[in-house]
């Protein structure tokens, strides 16, 4: 009981981290998205690969050894899976901090909302997996707060959208890598994503030398809300259910909304609120069944 308490715990604290992650990237607003994304992708790597080195050495071989034993037409696969899943991070990750700095946190945040329905819809297409009518109900309400909110900002929803669907599509790859540890995979899709973005650094990124606002905003942004997230959410997964890890995410964009609201001072109109109010029921209703399950989870634990 008291391990499977830690293990809530780590999972709550993993969401809750994410929910603050505006707050160093609004620090960054003076910089370019795209230097800020590559030094974060750089700065988290290197140290993802020293803890590898030297705590991680048996998992690393034994994805090594996995991939070796492999068929060549299952390597392709594979590498095909990991550049791509790679792509989609990248976008993701770029989007993001693109949506927090030159638009607004509360779109930024509303991707996250949406994303998990966007799973599911991509799932249903790709992986075949199963939609019960009152999810497909529950994706019809959110389509409404979704037009209500694209009156307001074309842009900003297509920001949202774009964030969302890119992560929805990483996720459902990542399903298809589950042969691999969670940690030595993100590990590997920084090193591709640091190799893609290299050729558009040679022309377009620069190297801010003595920015130290840069640096230490950057580092915080790769080991506080990169690595230290996907330690605790790996912990986490020992002990919880993917259920309750499904519900905890909605905690990181809540605290989103509340920091765009309160710390930064961004303004909401009516319309706004209408449409967050819809898209939260729709969740809500996406989510029944597992709502329920989290419960009694919590329940059996106390």
């Amino acid at each position: 009981m008291f391990h499977k308490r830690k293990h809530f715990l780590a999972a709550l604290t993993a969401v809750s981290v994410w929910g603050f992650i505006s707050i160093p990237v609004k620090k960054l607003a003076p910089y370019n998205p795209f230097d800020i994304l590559f030094y974060r992708l750089v700065i988290a790597f290197c140290i993802m690969m020293v803890v590898v080195a030297l705590f991680r050495k048996k998992k690393i071989k034994t994805d090594i050894n996995f991939f070796r034993n492999s068929y060549v037409q299952e390597k392709k696969r594979l590498i095909l899976l990991i550049v791509g899943s790679s792509a989609l991070i990248t976008a993701n990750w770029y989007s993001y901090i693109f949506t927090i700095v030159n638009i607004n946190v509360q779109l930024a945040a509303l991707s996250y909302v949406i994303c998990p329905i966007l799973t599911a819809i991509a799932a249903f297409f790709i992986l075949k997996e199963h939609l019960k009518p009152r999810q497909w109900f529950a994706i019809f309400i959110a389509s409404i707060s979704i037009i209500l909110l694209i009156k307001g900002s074309f842009l900003g929803i297509f920001a949202a959208f774009f964030t969302a669907s890119t992560y929805a599509m990483y996720l459902i790859l990542q399903k298809k890598l589950y042969q691999f540890d969670k940690f030595n995979l993100l590990m590997v899709q920084l090193l591709f994503s640091v190799i893609l973005l290299s050729p558009i650094l040679f022309f377009e990124g620069k190297l801010p030398l003595f920015a130290n606002t840069f640096w230490l905003n950057v580092s915080i942004i790769a080991i506080l809300f990169t690595i230290v997230p996907m330690f605790l959410t790996n912990y986490s997964l020992l002990g919880v259910d993917s259920s309750t890890i499904g519900i905890l995410i909605y905690v990181s964009p809540i605290l989103s909304f509340i920091l765009a609201f309160t710390y930064f001072n961004e303004s909401v109109t009516i319309r706004q609120c209408l449409a967050y109010a819809i898209l939260t029921v729709a969740v809500f209703i996406f989510n029944f069944n597992r709502n329920r399950h989290v419960e009694k989870s919590l329940h059996k634990e106390g």
